[in-house]
């Protein structure tokens, strides 16, 4: 039944784009998921591959799936998955712990989005979810690893440009607060981060810009040419989910920053407002604003209807690649 879901995603994007005189995207689906469904419901199967890859791949990128089937066909969700082997590695096992807080997180804003009642009952074995005292950081020093394809050397450099560029943060709003670059979302059971203590994936683990700015802090999740996956969204939901649950009083804590850290637990004391915003050169064609529109929507009924100081909202902009190139600024909201 996969071709029937991929035809009905083609279909939708590609009215809409005729439309609103867009051109026509050829959508593919993740060859690790399977697809299954008719009518109004379809069962996503992951793999005990995708549940312990890397959670912006998108094989392993769930939300952005669930997202754009809800989006574009209009269904219902139902998730599934092959839990990893006896014998995985322990870095698998923490991109699964990762998966499984994925899923909590991600179940509690949708009624149209479901778990399986079999691998629902899998979600308690989260350590993240587990109500212990635990730690955001990272395992290594955030520069002793040098990142190596072009994608993510084109994405330092955005980053790093963007960093630096005065405009960027007057755009947001954060032009006289602070801005810095890998907020930690590693988890460990302890302050100090060990192989031992690891729960989540941490080796680098972190949010690639963030601004902060009187009582909203700015996540930035960004991407760099034409690498555009679905997972994008994955990641951001990720990061807003982990900040909201280490400000809101939940089991997260923040572990002591390294000194050059622009911005100090202290500082995130005072947030009210959560703005996560997926930014590249590109956007998956999927993520455009009606389903960023879902996102928010879910967002507002659930989580800021909770007693958090800190309320969460979501947001998807272009930064034109040509612009950067001249080292001028030009951000475009996605339609």
């Amino acid at each position: 039944m996969q071709q029937n879901w991929k035809q009905c995603l083609n279909d939708a994007y590609n009215t809409h784009a005729k439309a609103c005189g867009k051109p026509r995207r050829r959508i593919k689906l993740p060859s690790g998921i399977s697809f299954v469904g008719d009518g109004k419901e379809v069962q996503l199967s992951l793999s005990a591959n995708c549940v312990t890859a890397n959670m912006q791949s998108n094989e392993a990128a769930f939300e952005g799936w669930s997202l754009a089937l809800r989006r574009w066909c209009e269904v219902e969700v139902v998730l599934q998955w092959t839990p990893p082997p006896a014998d995985a590695t322990k870095p698998q096992l923490q991109h699964y712990q990762r998966f499984l807080y994925r899923g909590a997180r991600f179940q509690s804003l949708f009624d149209w989005f479901h778990i399986e009642p079999d691998c629902a009952a899998r979600v308690p074995a989260a350590l993240a979810l587990s109500g212990g005292s635990l730690y955001l950081n990272v395992g290594d020093d955030r520069d002793s690893v040098q990142k190596s394809s072009a994608e993510d050397k084109a994405e330092r450099v955005l980053e790093l440009w963007l960093l630096n560029k005065p405009e960027f943060a007057a755009h947001y709003g954060f032009a006289n607060g602070t801005r810095d670059r890998h907020l930690p979302v590693g988890l460990f059971s302890g302050p100090t981060p060990t192989r031992a203590s690891q729960i989540f994936p941490g080796g680098q683990a972190s949010i690639d810009l963030i601004g902060l700015s009187a009582d909203t802090l700015w996540l930035f999740e960004l991407k760099a040419g034409k690498n555009i996956p679905a997972g994008t969204i994955t990641e951001l939901f990720f990061y807003t989910s982990v900040i909201r649950d280490a400000l809101c009083g939940g089991p997260f804590n923040f572990a002591q920053p390294r000194p050059e850290a622009l911005i100090q637990p202290e500082a995130l004391k005072r947030v009210a407002r959560i703005e996560g915003v997926m930014l590249g050169h590109d956007i998956h064609p999927l993520l455009d604003s009606g389903l960023i529109s879902i996102l928010n929507d879910a967002v507002d009924a659930r989580w800021n209807a909770e007693p958090c100081r800190a309320h969460v909202h979501f947001r998807a902009e272009r930064v034109s690649q040509k612009a950067q190139a001249e080292d001028r600024l030009d951000i475009a909201t996605v339609d």
